[in-house]
């Protein structure tokens, strides 16, 4: 947390972050479960 608090990030900002982050993971799984075998 202190590279996000560092640059004025505040608690709403790190929702955010976090909604981001679940996203790319779970792209990042889709993409893997549909490449298998490719």
């Amino acid at each position: 947390t202190p590279a996000l608090t560092s640059r004025g990030f505040v608690e709403e900002d790190f929702v955010k972050v976090a909604e981001y982050f679940d996203a790319s993971v779970n792209l990042a799984l889709k993409i893997k479960s549909e490449s298998k075998g490719s």
